[in-house]
């Protein structure tokens, strides 16, 4: 349909959108006509694309820049509904859009309590809870998740590296079967 736009920071995000839509989805910047040259955007606040409804997923990794340019090109009566999680991937660049649009509590923000990427029996979601609230025990096995076994390891100084060899590589090798991995932190093993 010619008035909607849809639209992902990522070529991968917006080919999952046209695959679950069955709708013509671009990235941000083949919307906005970037010139890789110039470093710069055709479509403008000169010159706006003209759909009457733009829909933004994995707003999370917008950062402001992209955002302000988006904002420029697109009219100013559009429908821009924005789609995203800010515990997910966060912008490259400078910025947290998406969280600081929601924390504003000047646009309307509806939230989604159902997840469908996993079955209700998961654990991967109470998991995910723990990591983000920091409540996460020490290199604790669950064996939640119908044969796949969850190590949790928090980093100790320089301790991760090792135990993420000595244990969680061993097990892999030797027992192979199926193994997530999570951490409450960013760290470089």
């Amino acid at each position: 349909d010619e008035e909607i736009a849809l639209l992902a920071p990522t070529g991968r995000a917006a080919k999952k959108m046209m695959e679950n839509t069955n709708l013509k989805s671009s990235t941000i910047h083949r919307y906005l006509c970037w010139d890789k040259d110039m470093n710069k955007f055709s479509i403008n606040e000169y010159n706006p694309n003209k759909e009457k409804y733009v829909i933004v997923d994995e707003v999370s990794m917008l950062d402001t820049i992209l955002m302000s340019s988006l904002l420029k090109g697109i009219k100013r009566d559009v429908k821009l509904i924005l789609v995203g999680d800010y515990y997910q991937l966060p912008s490259v660049g400078q910025g947290q859009v998406l969280k600081d649009l929601i924390d504003t509590d000047i646009i309307e923000v509806i939230k989604l309590n159902l997840l469908y990427r996993q079955t209700e029996e998961s654990y991967i979601p109470v998991l995910a809870s723990e990591i983000k609230e920091k409540n996460v025990a020490e290199a604790e096995e669950e064996d939640t998740l119908e044969g796949t076994h969850v190590f949790m390891f928090k980093s100790v100084g320089n301790s991760f590296g090792n135990l993420m060899y000595e244990g969680f590589a061993e097990y892999l090798t030797t027992k192979g079967e199926k193994v997530a991995y999570w951490s409450p932190e960013e760290t470089t093993v």
